[in-house]
């Protein structure tokens, strides 16, 4: 019988990708593996797909590969760019990622992965390329979370994160629901800071591990006659 985790595997990425009218928040670009990038895979992995970003000007390529087990796969994000490699994310399973804009000069990617066999641990992780590298400047760890974009430039977004140790004792498994810790941040310039932390008061249901990020909707724009 499948896990939860497992269909979610086996489909990549299952959420629906909104962007805004500015683009701002999106999907980057599926892009067809050079003869190149083929050549970083390891020998006996599976490389799973090769996308373009624009964290620096010229523009880089991301792409994802694992070690093809079913259960308590090893995955990795890496980059390339100018002919130079570098690992992202080492992690079980790679769940999703987004572009994003910070403000109006720099790009990040937010990345999410797991480290466990049916996703419940999720890290969200956010790059930037900073003096020539590519840097985290933010990363959460927590349990059944979510990433909701509120704004951009700057970018604001809520973490949520399973308060477990609430749960009742004769009621309480992973996908049980919990009570919530909802964290905000705003970006700053430098790095995103806390703004403000509440408990939710009602016990809700965990999302789906493949709903880790939350979208902006389309910004409406008038029809031209």
């Amino acid at each position: 019988m499948a896990t939860r985790f497992t269909k979610i595997a086996a489909i990549l990425f299952p959420i629906v990708w909104v962007s805004c009218a500015s683009g701002q928040v999106s999907k980057p670009t599926k892009v067809k593996p050079t003869s190149e990038l083929r050549s970083l895979v390891p020998k006996g992995n599976i490389l799973r797909g090769a996308w373009h970003t624009n964290l620096t000007p010229s523009g880089e390529t991301i792409f994802l590969y694992d070690d093809g087990e079913e259960v308590l796969q090893q995955a990795c994000l890496a980059i390339l760019r100018g002919g130079r490699e570098s690992s992202l994310v080492d992690a079980t399973y790679v769940q999703d990622f987004v572009l994003v804009s910070l403000d109006n000069s720099k790009k990040g990617l937010a990345v999410v992965s797991s480290n466990g066999e049916d996703g419940a641990d999720a890290e969200f992780v956010i790059f930037v390329f900073s003096n020539g590298l590519y840097k985290r400047v933010f990363s959460g760890k927590t349990m059944e979370g979510q990433m909701k974009i509120v704004s951009t430039n700057p970018l604001s977004f809520t973490l949520s994160d399973a308060a477990e140790e609430l749960d009742s004792k004769d009621n309480s498994c992973v996908w049980c629901p919990h009570r919530f810790r909802i964290k905000s941040y705003v970006w700053n310039g430098e790095t995103f800071k806390l703004t403000k932390q509440v408990l939710t008061k009602e016990f809700i249901r965990p999302a789906d591990p493949g709903s880790a990020f939350i979208l902006p909707r389309p910004t409406p724009t008038a029809n031209k006659h």
